[in-house]
């Protein structure tokens, strides 16, 4: 199971963030999708959960390596597809 984007991205489906107290763990939430969405192949989507990210938990997303890491890959790779687009995340 390990590795599973799609498993992973249908469990994130199931949870709603808002229901999660502890900024922490919204923001592991955040992340987890984040990077399924990126193992699955979703760059929009991907770049959609770091925004939702960005605007939830910003203390707990806006330094961290992963997220840093993550934007600057999709912002490479393909900048004028994720930008300026809002979908859904899921």
């Amino acid at each position: 199971m390990l590795g599973d984007y799609g498993t992973a991205v249908d469990y994130a489906r199931q949870v709603d963030p808002a229901r999660i107290v502890m900024p922490e763990r919204r923001a592991r939430y955040w992340e987890d999708t984040a990077l399924a969405l990126h193992g699955r192949g979703r760059p929009q989507a991907t770049f959609q959960a770091l925004l939702a990210a960005e605007r939830d938990t910003p203390q707990e997303v806006r330094y961290r390596p992963w997220a840093q890491q993550l934007t600057t890959e999709l912002l490479n790779r393909d900048s004028r597809n994720l930008l300026g687009r809002v979908l859904p995340i899921l």
